[in-house]
This record gives structure tokens, sequence and C-alpha cells, in this order.
């Protein structure tokens, strides 16, 4: 048993944009930044943002979010986009892939620079959420993030395990163990798959990411 303070599901998540690749500025990271490995590479960032909808304007949402979005994926490379089925209601999840921390910063600035973005979108959408929230991830190095994970028919499972802050990264191996033991079952008879494990990088808690998807 992993020594758990909370674990959270959000079960049946329904793609809503296929991911894409685009071609970006080059932005020099940093070389003290946490991006920066052992081996002196920089890991790739991955920021998860969840954004609640007021109920009552749930399609307006949606439909200005279809007309519009492809103006934010001008800028950098999207990984997915679901809304939520079960957990939390009115909600739709998003990851956003960078290149290094300081590459997300720097699309950050070229957004909030973007009058087309602001004024077609950015400014319209805040006007329909309730609140927004987002964690910077970076992938274990045990596990490939699959590239292409929307699949058309399928569901998405993400799930939030924090960990004790007494019990440190020991845990990580066990977590590892049991992961590799359950994505081999997953071949075998063909359920789901593991597209990713992630880390957050500024959170002072202990935290490990899976998601997963697999047919309806």
């Amino acid at each position: 048993m992993f020594p758990l303070q909370h674990l959270k599901r959000l079960a049946k998540l329904q793609p809503l944009f296929s991911p894409g690749r685009y071609t970006l500025p080059s932005i020099q990271t940093a070389k003290n930044f946490s991006t920066t490995n052992q081996n002196g590479q920089v890991d790739k960032v991955y920021e998860l943002r969840t954004y609640s909808i007021h109920p009552s304007k749930v399609t307006k949402f949606m439909q200005l979010t279809k007309e519009n979005f492809h103006l934010r994926t001008n800028h950098s490379k999207l990984y997915g986009y679901w809304t939520s089925e079960l957990g939390g209601l009115c909600e739709v999840v998003h990851i956003w892939e960078y290149d290094s921390f300081a590459h997300r910063t720097g699309v950050r600035k070229a957004l909030s620079e973007d009058p087309e973005w602001i004024s077609r979108y950015l400014s319209k959408m805040t006007k329909l959420i309730v609140k927004q929230d987002n964690i910077v991830l970076q992938a274990v190095p045990w596990h490939p993030v699959h590239e292409t994970p929307l699949v058309e028919g399928s569901v998405y499972e993400l799930r939030y395990y924090v960990m004790k802050p007494a019990v440190g990264m020991s845990w990580l191996e066990a977590v590892k163990a049991a992961l590799e033991s359950r994505a081999q079952k997953y071949d075998e008879n063909k359920l789901c798959k593991i597209m990713g494990v992630w880390l957050p990088m500024l959170d002072l808690l202990i935290w490990c990411i899976i998601f997963g998807t697999g047919q309806v």
C-alpha cells in the first residue's frame, strides 16, 4: 500500500481537440534552471490546466473555444484537451508541452502580447469560467510520454496521488514496479494504456500523476 494522503480521480475525459506539432522560435534556457538533467540536457515541461466553467455557460464556452482555440495552438503544442464527465463537473482539462520552463515563459509572454488571442478569445472566455487551476509537470524518466494520446472512441482517466511529505521519494520505486506490472497486464488483455506519469516541479507536496486511456 502506498502512503497516500489524497487520491483524486477524474474519469471519462472526452477529447475535444487533437494534438499537433508546431514550429516554435528558439528560446534559450538558463543553464542553472531545474529542467536541466544530470546529462546537461533539458527535459520537456508539461502544464496541466483545469478550467471550471459556470454551469449555465458551458455551451457558450465550448462554442467559443471550438471557433477560436487555434489562436492558442499557434503558439505552442497542445498535448490534449478534454471535457470531464466524472469527478469535477463542468470542467475542461488540457495539457501543454514545452521544451523547457523558459520556453513556457516565452509562450506566455507572447500570448499576453497577442491582440487577436486576447480580443477574440481570452477576454470573452474569462467571463464564462468560475476558476482556473494549473500545475507544471515533468515526466518521470522511466516512463515515456506517448505522443498521440487521442484515439477516437477512447475514454481517459486522470489520477492524482498525493503522498505524505515525510515519506520522501522512496515510494517512487514501488510506484514504478506497480505501473510496470499494470502496463504488462493492460497490454496482454488489450485494456488500456498508461499515457504518461508526471511529477510536479513547483509544489511542496509530493505528487504522482498518472494519465491513462482505454476503450469505451
